[in-house]
């Protein structure tokens, strides 16, 4: 039935009785919960729950039994920054929607998905001191594990040799991470 306040009477042995009632849609949580993520964050996303007031969001380590909570973000919000994570691990969260401002009306917590935060990318060089050699060569490396690499010099392998001296940077890829370092 729709929402709203209705007045029921009973009546027994000619006697009435009145009393109100209101029906409110339910609580519900939100729906098609998506993540991206970086080395050190997500982002978190979701359809908006119809009759929300705010979402909380719950996040932890997937190896850990502790859930940490975000402060309530107000609706018509659908998604939320999740900052302080650890590249290269898997992170469990979910989200519940409160339906009013006092939060005593609110949805279970959605069950919970996954995402994995990505490594970082780093360079190394020979010689360690790349100002020793300003007319010589420079080997770069970028760390290793990564599908793809792409220099700003247009190399594409893990390792170049670079002259003359001078800053390059590298974005390494793996699945949909493309962390970016610089040397200089």
């Amino acid at each position: 039935s729709a929402t709203g306040a209705y007045t029921v009477t009973a009546t027994l042995g000619g006697c009435a009785n009145h009393t109100t009632v209101t029906v409110i849609s339910a609580c519900k949580y939100p729906a098609n919960m998506t993540s991206t993520t970086t080395a050190t964050t997500a982002t978190v996303s979701w359809t908006p729950a119809s009759c929300a007031y705010s979402y909380t969001i719950a996040y932890k380590l997937h190896s850990s039994g502790t859930w940490l909570y975000t402060a309530p973000i107000l609706a018509p919000a659908s998604s939320k920054l999740i900052t302080g994570l650890v590249g290269g691990n898997t992170y469990d969260w979910n989200v519940k929607t409160t339906c009013n401002s006092t939060g005593t009306y609110s949805s279970t917590y959605a069950t919970p998905l996954s995402f994995v935060t990505c490594n970082s990318v780093s360079i190394t060089g020979t010689p360690a001191d790349f100002n020793l050699c300003p007319a010589g060569t420079v080997n770069l490396s970028a760390t290793s594990g990564f599908t793809g690499y792409s220099w700003s010099n247009t190399a594409t392998t893990q390792a170049i040799t670079v002259s003359p001296i001078g800053t390059y940077s590298v974005t390494a890829t793996s699945g949909g991470c493309t962390p970016t370092a610089t040397a200089t």
